[in-house]
């Protein structure tokens, strides 16, 4: 059933709605600051889903796929129609900025 519900999404947004998917080169010159973990506990599982919801689409499909769904980045790039390499950077960026969210309504609680 889950197999199911998770082609049946994708197939929604394949036809129904243009992922964009941007190959972005990182970098090697990130600060430590932006390497800390968030302290996701301040926050709560809706404040997260809400966060989640927030990604750029392309962003919040990998990310689902890969961590809720426990998908392969050879299969989200198979069921995606694209790279291995962009569904990997595609996951590194939603949870940068993902992260940088979490920080910042963190920070807004203190």
């Amino acid at each position: 059933m889950k197999q199911v519900v998770s082609n049946e999404a994708l197939t929604f947004l394949r036809n129904k709605k243009k992922l964009l998917f941007v190959e972005q080169n990182q970098t090697a010159e990130e600060t430590d600051e932006e390497n800390v973990t968030p302290d996701i506990e301040m926050i709560s599982p809706d404040e997260l889903h809400q966060l989640i919801s927030e990604l750029p689409d392309g962003y919040r499909t990998v990310l689902n796929l890969y961590v809720f769904e426990d998908y392969s980045h050879r299969q989200i790039a198979s069921l995606l129609g694209i790279k291995e390499s962009t569904s990997a950077s595609q996951l590194y960026y939603a949870k940068k900025l993902l992260a940088k969210r979490i920080k910042d309504l963190t920070k807004g609680k203190q």
